[in-house]
């Protein structure tokens, strides 16, 4: 836990947590969404692997933009880009307005704004703390994400047993833009 006495890797840390708990709530939310809606198990897949669409499309030049803009400031305008699509899909549901194409609308949109969230992240960290840290800092910051892997989908499932859907994209909305502010 060495790399945590680094001020701002304590906060690109804090904001992994947030981002990857909004991350893995959304894809069972979505999951669970499109399966009510329509009952077919084969959207279901559909749905989850058009947001690798744009990894494959995206990803390459979001390492690259990565490389040479402004690390902090590009982090934080994708999430604020993640957080605001998310609270317009989290008023389309509520409103009882949502269509299948709107998923896979929100679904791709959010698969890009990840595609550059991976690469800048990950470059923060070792730009976060000195080099004799930084093996800590990178399973720190693997850890955040990763513990999110188990929490976020049971989360957002009890979360969508007790309240409905709508409730985890306004979670997963102010997960992303708490991170921005």
């Amino acid at each position: 836990f060495s790399s945590l006495k680094y001020r701002n890797f304590r906060f690109l840390w804090g904001s992994t947590l947030f981002a990857s708990a909004g991350n893995w709530i959304q894809q069972v939310t979505l999951g669970w969404l499109i399966y009510d809606m329509t009952g077919n198990a084969f959207l279901v897949g559909t749905l989850l692997g058009t947001r690798s669409i744009p990894f494959l499309l995206i990803g390459p030049i979001g390492g690259v933009i990565a490389d040479r803009m402004d690390r902090r400031k590009l982090l934080l305008a994708n999430q604020f880009f993640l957080g605001s699509i998310a609270l317009v899909f989290a008023m389309i549901v509520a409103l009882g307005q949502v269509q299948v194409w709107h998923l896979f609308v929100f679904t791709f949109l959010s698969g890009a704004g990840w595609s550059f969230n991976n690469p800048v992240r990950q470059a923060l960290v070792a730009n976060s703390v000195p080099r004799k840290d930084l093996m800590n800092a990178i399973a720190l910051n693997s850890m955040g994400f990763n513990i999110n892997r188990i929490l976020g989908p049971t989360f957002g499932g009890l979360l969508i047993a007790f309240f409905g859907p709508t409730t985890n994209f306004f979670i997963q909305a102010g997960c992303y833009l708490g991170v921005s502010l």
